[in-house]
């Protein structure tokens, strides 16, 4: 087998694990950073912000979001208001096709005071069979919370078919070029004399950051625990990078915060203190690293010297 048929085989294994990364793309699970926890917390403010934004108002503030459940949220207000419920079905349903959110779908308004529905709809991927109810009547002022459950994966399913179309066109068609490639190969071999041979030079190592025993390699966004390679996530490596080149420092919350959430527009406080639990699970593996919450400052990354390592 020559050495270019070798690169073709890695060639495609690699195009192969980048069409299944796609394909995995496409739905959102509540560990998943494809589609994080902040984007879905945007979409479901831009939901309640365009709700008060149609009765005119432009002040009062959309309360933290909360997820219920995987794939269910409910959007908080801080004033009382009153909704038409043909516009807030207009502007769930604008919004939610604009993100690319599953289309079957139940939204419930409910009254704060009692915890009672005052208005509900169902929206299904065959709009056929819609259930909508009581459009057309002008609710009265009052504190309500929404409710919007989607009734599978939170991002849309329609586009798995044309990834798994295109996937399997691509591997067809690998496969037929790499026979062909084999079998003009194999009947012509070429031979070296030892002295031809140049070493391979190319593969230099990546750049990598040593904290206590494990290695982290910050821009491919992986550590290397105990000979384990532990995948990392872009926030999971920025927030990591920070601790890495300030090891044994208290970082400040609102640092930490502002350095890897300020390009989003957004800061949520509880991701920070999510991100950092599972950033602890993964460096659990080195006894020489220990991520500290430091109480009404922020959180320190404590490593060992180096001489108490060995």
């Amino acid at each position: 087998m020559s050495m270019n048929f070798k690169h073709f085989v890695s060639l495609v294994a690699v195009a192969i694990m980048y069409l299944l990364s796609l394909t995995n793309a496409t739905t959102l699970k509540a560990d998943d950073e494809n589609f994080s926890d902040e984007a879905m917390n945007l979409v479901m403010r831009k939901i309640g912000h365009d709700i008060l934004l149609s009765v005119g108002d432009s002040t009062s503030r959309v309360l933290p979001i909360q997820r219920l459940d995987e794939n269910e949220f409910q959007i908080r207000f801080e004033s009382r208001f009153t909704f038409v419920p043909d516009t807030l079905i207009t502007i769930v349903e604008r919004l939610i096709i604009a993100h690319h959110l599953s289309r079957d779908y139940i939204v419930n308004v409910y009254d704060c005071s009692t915890n009672e529905v005052v208005f509900g709809y169902a929206m299904l991927e065959n709009r056929q069979n819609n259930i909508v109810a009581c459009t057309g009547r002008t609710q009265p002022v009052r504190c309500y919370y929404i409710n919007i459950h989607f009734a599978k994966e939170v991002v849309a399913s329609s586009q798995t078919p044309y990834i798994f179309a295109g996937f399997s066109l691509l591997t067809i068609g690998f496969f037929f070029a790499g026979v062909k490639l084999w079998k003009r190969n194999r009947h012509h071999v070429p031979h070296y004399s030892r002295g031809n041979i140049a070493p391979d030079t190319s593969a230099a190592q990546r750049p990598f950051l040593q904290l206590g025993k494990a290695l982290f390699y910050y821009e491919n966004q992986y550590l290397v625990v105990g000979g384990e390679t532990i995948e990392l996530t872009a926030k999971e490596s920025k927030l990591l990078h920070i601790f890495a080149e300030n090891p044994n420092q208290i970082i400040e919350r609102n640092r930490l915060q502002k350095e890897v959430w300020e390009d989003e527009g957004v800061i949520v406080g509880r991701s920070l203190d999510m991100f950092i639990s599972k950033l602890r699970k993964k460096l659990s593996g080195d006894s020489s690293l220990k991520l500290s919450n430091i109480h009404g400052k922020g959180y320190k990354l404590e490593t060992m010297l180096q001489e108490e390592l060995h």
